[in-house]
């Protein structure tokens, strides 16, 4: 969140402040029958002012006015909790401060006045547990938790919903139980532990099916959705996004589906399909009109304007991008901000405005920085760094280089250790096992039906004084017996195909879990071992320091490891592991990697040197050959003696590029070599320095490198060295 500065008013000060702004707020309140386009709000306003009794209706209605406001004009929020509040301390009724504490506090977070809303927040608090009403301190904690989410205090959020979530299930409270749950799960999302935030959703799932609460059932769908399009899958995204839209249209929650169609046109956009996403986000932007809800608009103009970026229309979207970033500065919201500038940034970049460009992606990344908004913040350093290489500053070029760098490792190692890849592993190989069966059985029931085929032509041959009929019977049986011949060889084939498949499936599993349990039972152990031996007192713990260099490097490994087998097993699994291929840069994706790795090597004082022609570029998915090269370095430096060199050169033979890779360190026998590629336990070797591999690695590099329609080769001696040639398809143009 953006820090503001907060002046401290004496009592007196702050009391005059505070009537001035009343009376402010209070003028504006004769306009507001005039400007509200809801007619919800207009019913509303229509019954308010006709209800002449300073009793607790007329508290709940301000209440309700105030409630109705809160999106489309914080200061008539700020006029009816006021209102609500002055009138509720008058009749001593203790619900109405406390609602209307609420909304006064939701109305100042939205000012971004935060120690005011802050102050009228615990003010609601404490009146809740003086009165002993469970309900109200349930609903303060989750605003106080709310808050402290979006100013990125995660920690105090969570103990706010925490303390949230033990009042709820004390008063059997079902609703804000799975308010809550869903809550937390968005902190952990937004904090990349992705198996802790599905863990969450499903709890919030689970509770809120069992009740009655459309509203918070869809926005736990919608939140679902959202997951699943941050993890790419796409078609799960959808389908969660039709079952929470159809709950909004079902009870005509208009405000809800808006952001649930949000959602989908991103996902149109994902897909590259601009033009549904265009028309997604012109229904959106109709319905947030039709309530006056500019919160929405805004969001659904800006990623309309993404779109019209992609397809190549800068002005359009330029058009867009300034008028949302009028609109979110009249309405002080920050995310907003970020975005709309960082989407005329960009515009001007590809207008050749580079010195505009950089004003505007830093204005960008400055804001949505500052807000704890990071997924956008390392695409606009990447952009940044771009601009001040046309701009021809190098240093500042390269600084926002490594901010992209640093922040994509960061997402690499997140979004590696999910549990929920292995959980749709588990369950993708177990509906595939059941479905060998059922391809073995209809194999059987194809055969049998080909038998009695067969027998029935024979049957025709009986009794040659039936001849002219058995003839016309033959030939018309016959053309029927070719055509399901075809059918049944076709099914056969494809049978044989998907248990071959299946079966090379199973084998995969089976040579996978027989590594997990050789390597990394053995460190895992001896690690066990010597905790084990500290607690019992057997080693002291100074003694324990000697073996941390051999900890650390057991944990590398392990590390190493984890990461290639999830990335391998997640995409062999689910079926994601066609490429995408693109025109792909190789010494950019070798200077990513060398950066990677460069105090690895320092370490061991070895000498990395890049010797890819920059403009050189094969047609492959970048994402593989990135995985591909970081294997490959990490083998080199691993084999390699201190001061060693490793070089990466590549040329273009023909219509393919060559990419070498090579060291001069230990080398390899003729037995390693034959073994290179083949699944086994005993298939890695300790580096110089004491380093542990499985070779999982190297069969990651195979499978990716064949996927893309190339090879790899391997030369190598003992004592000097080793070299990996990719071969691979050179860019079309």
């Amino acid at each position: 969140m953006v820090k503001c500065s907060f002046i401290i008013y004496h009592k007196k000060e702050k009391f005059l402040l505070s009537t001035y702004r009343i009376i402010v707020i209070a003028l504006l309140g004769f306009l507001l029958p005039f400007f509200a386009t809801a007619s919800k709000v207009d019913s509303l306003l229509n019954i308010l002012y006709n209800h002449h009794v300073n009793d607790t209706v007329k508290v709940r209605l301000f209440i309700a006015a105030a409630e109705e406001y809160k999106r489309t004009n914080t200061y008539s929020t700020l006029l009816f909790a006021n209102k609500a509040n002055a009138l509720s301390e008058k009749l001593g009724f203790n619900i109405g401060k406390i609602k209307s504490l609420q909304q006064l506090g939701y109305a100042y977070i939205q000012l971004n006045e935060l120690d005011t809303a802050s102050f009228y927040l615990n003010e609601a608090l404490k009146i809740a547990r003086q009165s002993k009403d469970l309900f109200s301190e349930t609903t303060t904690l989750m605003a106080i938790g709310n808050m402290q989410y979006g100013m990125g205090k995660y920690d105090s959020a969570l103990l706010h919903y925490n303390k949230c979530l033990a009042l709820a299930k004390q008063n059997k409270d079902i609703r804000n139980q799975g308010s809550v749950l869903m809550n937390m799960g968005c902190i952990y999302n937004d904090l990349r532990k992705y198996s802790d935030c599905i863990t969450y959703y499903l709890r919030a799932l689970k509770i809120l099916e069992k009740g009655n609460y459309p509203t918070e059932l869809a926005n736990c769908y919608s939140n679902m959705a959202s997951f699943y399009v941050l993890i790419a899958d796409y078609k799960k995204a959808l389908y969660l996004n039709n079952l929470s839209l159809n709950i909004y249209e079902k009870t005509g929650n208009i405000r809800g589906s808006l952001a649930v169609l949000s959602n989908e046109g991103m996902v149109y956009t994902k897909f590259r399909e601009y033009s549904k996403s265009l028309e997604v986000f012109k229904k959106a932007i109709q319905r947030a009109d039709s309530i006056g809800d500019q919160y929405w608009r805004n969001i659904c103009i800006i990623n309309s304007a993404g779109a019209y970026y992609n397809l190549g229309q800068y002005d359009t979207a330029l058009s867009l991008y300034n008028e949302a970033l009028n609109s979110a500065e009249k309405t002080n919201n920050f995310s907003d901000l970020g975005f709309a500038h960082f989407g005329i940034g960009r515009v001007f970049y590809e207008k050749g405005k580079y010195p505009l460009a950089i004003k505007e992606l830093l204005i960008a990344f400055s804001i949505l920085k500052e807000n704890n908004i990071k997924d956008p913040t390392y695409i606009i350093a990447n952009k940044l760094s771009n601009a001040y290489e046309k701009t021809h500053e190098k240093d500042r070029a390269l600084f926002y280089k490594k901010v992209y760098c640093n922040y994509l490792d960061t997402l690499y190692e997140a979004k590696s250790d999910k549990n929920i890849f292995q959980l749709q592993y588990e369950y993708e190989l177990e509906k595939k096992e059941h479905k060998i069966a059922d391809l073995q059985n209809l194999q059987i029931m194809n055969k049998a039906k080909a038998e009695r085929d067969h027998l029935l032509t024979i049957s025709f041959g009986v009794g040659f004084f039936l001849l002219l009929c058995i003839v016309c019977v033959l030939y018309w049986n016959r053309s029927n017996d070719l055509k399901s011949k075809k059918i049944i060889l076709k099914k056969n084939e494809e049978i044989e195909q998907h248990i071959a498949d299946l079966e090379s499936l199973n084998q995969f599993k089976n040579k996978t879990f027989s590594i997990l349990s050789h390597d990394l039972k053995s460190p895992i152990n001896s690690l066990s071992s010597a905790v084990n031996m500290l607690n019992d007192g057997q080693i002291a713990y100074e003694d324990i320091k000697t073996f941390i260099p051999e900890m650390g490097k057991k944990l590398d490994s392990i590390t190493f490891l984890l990461d290639n087998l999830l990335f391998w097993a997640k995409e062999s699994m689910t079926g994601v592991s066609k490429p995408s291929p693109t025109n792909t840069y190789l010494s950019e994706v070798a200077a990513q990697n060398i950066e990677l790795f460069k105090d690895i090597a320092n370490n061991k004082s070895l000498s990395l040197n890049n010797r890819i022609p920059i403009n050189l570029t094969a047609f492959c998915d970048p994402t593989h050959l990135d995985i591909i090269f970081r294997n490959l370095i990490a083998n080199a430096i691993k084999f390699s003696h201190p001061k060693g060199i490793i070089n990466i050169d590549a040329i273009s033979r023909n219509d393919k590029v060559e990419i070498a890779i090579s060291d001069n360190g230990v080398g390899m026998s003729k037995e390693q070599l034959d073994k290179l590629f083949v699944p086994s336990e005993n298939n890695s070797t300790y580096g110089t320095a004491g380093e542990k591999g499985t070779g999982i690695g190297l069969l990651l590099c195979n499978d990716y490198i064949k996927t893309n329609n190339g090879s790899i080769e391997v030369t190598s001696e003992l004592k000097q060295g080793t070299t990996f040639t990719l071969i691979l398809p050179q860019s079309t143009g």
